[in-house]
């Protein structure tokens, strides 16, 4: 969906917390969502931190995106909840395998004792 589209949207929910997926290249063309845009319509429409929750799905480029000069800049230090990384298609592992990161927040309302 493109922006233009998924801000239109978001301005019609405005009253429901927003969910949002974040690429971090495309499995078939690499295509990478520009963050800071969508943190942007975000503050725009007025959506406070508590009402948004931002995965990013960095299965293709997450793990080489901080080496790539001029790339976009995607971390915890932003405001998003988890990341995802596929192990297999850049660590070279024999089988599939996935990483997810999440601030520790959201581990402890889940964790069991």
């Amino acid at each position: 969906m493109p922006l233009n589209n998924a801000q239109s949207e978001l301005a019609k929910n405005i009253d429901r917390p927003a969910i949002i997926n974040v690429n971090i290249g495309t499995t078939v063309k690499g295509a990478v969502d520009n963050l800071d845009r969508i943190l942007r319509i975000l503050k725009n429409l007025g959506f406070t931190r508590d009402r948004f929750h931002i995965h990013c799905d960095g299965a293709l480029f997450a793990m080489m995106l901080p080496f790539i000069e001029h790339a976009s800049d995607i971390g915890f230090h932003k405001p998003i909840d988890s990341i995802a990384v596929s192990g297999h298609k850049m660590l070279g592992c024999p089988m599939p395998c996935g990483i997810a990161l999440t601030r520790m927040e959201h581990v402890k309302k889940v964790e069991q004792r």
